[in-house]
């Protein structure tokens, strides 16, 4: 008997943005900034967009079986967002609907009556983008073009003395196994469950520090996303679009122009509100950088740090500006 395989379907969402990046690198204020687009669904965060990638990198998911889940669950997740099903109203939360300055749309949708061909007709013809937010895909970013190949990537970048820092300060590299808030998938290792990403390197992992796990991790995420990147056809890699989290601060108005170029749109009259709201254009402190780079310095071995000051090098080198600007 041969083997069956789980077939493509046609695909309802068209217009698609994934927001990506290491974790505390401003994915969610890219998001709201986004939110200040015409043509642009408010983001989404949906756990299983990345565990499925995740898993199947490591090899426990089929391929195929891998690509249906995420085709299926972003059409899912589209489709209600267009019909208000599932919205997310509660306040405090980053990615709620409250205080949205198009809340009302969503809640019109909530109370439409719209059956699902003119829902459909819509989706085909409006042009809005549907926009999740996920962690570290960029290392299997193949496998979403494959699901939908009319994707677009914003692609978020920070700082490494910054996100290290975060990472440690929260605890990262150390809860993911116990703590119940840690919705990333764990592997089981000879000294205890770890986080999914530490598993091709779990020996040296289980040996070093706290603070040298948390830059081992950057340094592997980081080394396994340019390996993702390298791995696409210039088709594919021309829908990334790679964006500093400094700039962003800094100089909103550039990074902007060079958004609505890449995805085709225009801001909306609301957008000078919503980079107020978000204190941009602001300035990074580079003292305070300096303060985390000597806190970083006296938890890390010497090994450690120099990953860390190549890595601090490499970002510096890469992400001014005017050269992914030009």
């Amino acid at each position: 008997m041969s083997r069956a395989f789980v077939a493509d379907k046609k695909r309802l969402i068209k217009n698609l943005v994934i927001i990506d990046g290491h974790v505390r690198t401003g994915k969610f204020f890219m998001g709201n900034v986004l939110d200040g687009f015409e043509k642009i669904d408010h983001y989404q965060c949906v756990g299983v967009l990345e565990q499925v990638p995740h898993l199947e990198y490591l090899g426990f998911i089929p391929r195929q079986t891998a690509k249906f889940l995420i085709q299926t669950t972003i059409d899912t997740y589209g489709y209600n967002m267009r019909v208000g099903r599932d919205l997310n109203f509660r306040k405090g939360d980053k990615s709620s609907l409250v205080g949205s300055f198009e809340e009302k749309r969503y809640v019109k949708r909530m109370n439409e009556e719209k059956g699902y061909k003119q829902v459909l007709r819509d989706i085909a013809s409006d042009g809005r983008y549907s926009v999740f937010i996920l962690h570290e895909i960029m290392m299997n970013i193949k496998l979403l073009f494959e699901a939908f190949p009319q994707l677009k990537v914003l692609r978020m970048n920070r700082h490494p003395v910054d996100v290290i820092h975060s990472w440690y300060k929260k605890g990262w590299c150390k809860r993911e196994a116990t703590d119940p808030f840690s919705f990333g998938p764990c592997i089981t290792a000879k000294d205890g469950d770890i986080a999914w990403y530490a598993h091709p390197w779990r020996e040296k992992y289980n040996v070093l520090s706290h603070m040298d796990r948390v830059i081992e991790c950057l340094n592997y995420l980081s080394r396994s996303a340019k390996k993702g990147y390298a791995s696409l056809e210039s088709k594919y890699q021309k829908r990334i679009n790679v964006i500093s989290y400094e700039n962003l601060v800094e100089e909103p108005q550039k990074v902007l122009k060079s958004i609505g170029k890449f995805l085709k749109i225009d801001p909306s009259k609301h957008m000078s509100k919503i980079l107020e709201k978000e204190h941009c254009p602001g300035k990074i402190s580079l003292d305070a950088r300096e303060d985390k780079k000597k806190f970083i310095e006296k938890k890390a071995s010497r090994a450690g740090f120099e990953t860390l000051l190549r890595l601090s090098k490499e970002y510096e080198d890469n992400y001014q500006l005017l050269n992914w600007l030009q």
